[in-house]
This record gives C-alpha cells, structure tokens and sequence, in this order.
C-alpha cells in the first residue's frame, strides 16, 4: 500500500513515533489494535500489520523497546507519586 501519512522513508524507531501519533488520533485503528486476551507477540504482529499497511517501516524490536521504554517510564512514575515528603523540621 502506498504511504498516506506522510512517513516518507523513514523506518526504525521514528517510523514508530510517527505510527503511534496517527493510532492516537484514529478510534478505529486503535480497536483494531485491542485484542482481548491477545499475547504480546500477537499484539505486536498486529501493530506491524496495521503499520505496514499504512506504509511505515518498523520491525518487532523497535515495538517491543517501545513497549519496554514506555512501562519502565509507568513504574518510575508511580515510584515518584508514591514516594511521601519527608516530615517538616
């Protein structure tokens, strides 16, 4: 399929980045992507075959560092929240 959205020839992890902010703004695209009870692998075939065939070029391990990168930054993030002040004085 031809490139519709402007990915040109980029590929890897920008090719990703520029997936992602079209699955934000597409409420069909991201049901297709919502599987129930789907395993990360078949989650990532999904994202590569909806990718493909809105012409961006990525492969399983840019997703998978994606997905890596993304729950590490939601672990810190409610480290940070649930780490209390310390007493005054």
């Amino acid at each position: 399929m031809e490139d519709q959205n402007g990915s040109g020839s980029i590929t890897g992890a920008a090719a990703l980045g520029a997936f992602c902010a079209v699955a934000l703004k597409d409420p069909a695209l991201q049901t297709e992507l919502r599987q129930p009870g789907c395993s990360e692998q078949d989650f990532i075939a999904l994202v590569l075959n909806a990718a493909r065939q809105r012409g961006f070029a990525f492969g399983p391990e840019d997703v998978k560092r994606l997905m890596r990168e993304r729950m590490l930054a939601g672990l810190v993030e409610i480290a940070v929240a649930e780490t209390s002040l310390p007493p005054d004085g």
